[in-house]
């Protein structure tokens, strides 16, 4: 118990009268459904899509074309399908960090 108390006052999280200065944000991070998204919509979502297919296949901009977009709740990605040429692909991007996690060619 003194050692748990001698740490806490070392480290600050607690004053001389070991009163504990613990505020929740420093120990919790806040849930999906809590933190704010980066891609909050299907306007944001969809031109980082269409850049991630730019950049992985080297097409031009004109020539990609929205097929689906869908919202998955549960994990909170972004699924957009994209026409380019004869090919298509599904890329997967994360709503609360903005990142592409993964792109499938069909």
């Amino acid at each position: 118990m003194y050692l748990a108390k001698f740490l806490l006052l070392k480290m600050g999280f607690c004053d001389t009268n070991n009163i504990i200065l613990l505020k929740p944000s420093q120990f919790m991070s806040p849930g999906i459904g809590l933190m704010k998204r980066r891609l909050p919509t299907e306007k944001e979502a969809v031109p980082l899509a269409i850049s991630g297919i730019i950049q992985k296949y080297g097409v031009s901009a004109g020539s990609v074309k929205t097929l689906e977009t869908k919202y998955d709740d549960d994990g909170g990605d972004w699924y957009v399908a994209l026409g380019f040429g004869e090919k298509r692909a599904i890329v997967k991007m994360d709503s609360v960090q903005g990142t592409i996690t993964e792109i499938k060619e069909i």
